[in-house]
């Protein structure tokens, strides 16, 4: 029974959904590679949890939660179709997936913001070394100094926007 297949699922529910890291690992890895049998999907998760080659314990306990707990509830949420031992993510989990990348400003992720920065510096000081009119009127050093300058600045803001955020710890009560 799919509970949100039509609508967008509230940020409570993502949030939930997104709070169990195996659960959070495994909807990564469908978004990412696409459609995996469900034993492949545990292999992908359990190496994740590992960092490496996971023994056969871990596998076998991954692979048992993934089908009595997580691809159930994300089946429920209409977030990825389990069927014939196939996993395959749907378009709702796309709508998940922004949850679980830090966003720096209008749905920018930090990753891109930092990658702009860079391409940016890169493609200012190559236009003043290779005579570009208008920025060439300014030193290399200038623009590449601007563009450190961006860089700490947009660090300091990525740093303050993260304490704000405070994770807590569901076993504390208080």
């Amino acid at each position: 029974m799919l509970r949100y297949a039509r609508r967008r699922l509230p940020p409570t529910t993502v949030h939930r959904v997104l709070s169990s890291p195996r659960r959070a690992t495994a909807l990564r890895l469908l978004r990412r590679e696409g459609a995996m049998p469900v034993g492949e999907l545990a292999d992908a998760v359990a190496a994740v949890e590992a960092g490496g080659e996971p023994p056969g314990s871990l596998r076998d306990s991954v692979y048992n939660s993934l089908r009595q707990t997580h691809l159930p509830r994300l089946t429920d949420l209409g977030l990825v179709a389990h069927e014939d031992g196939v996993v395959r993510p749907l378009a709702a989990s796309r709508h998940v997936a922004r949850y679980a990348t830090p966003v720096a400003l209008f749905g920018v992720s930090w990753a891109e913001l930092y990658r702009a920065l860079g391409i940016l510096g890169l493609c200012l000081v190559v236009a003043t070394l290779a005579g570009a009119p208008l920025v060439d009127a300014v030193d290399p050093l200038v623009w590449a100094t601007a563009t450190l300058a961006a860089f700490a600045v947009t660090s300091g803001c990525q740093l303050w926007a993260a304490r704000r955020v405070r994770v807590r710890d569901p076993r504390d009560r208080r």
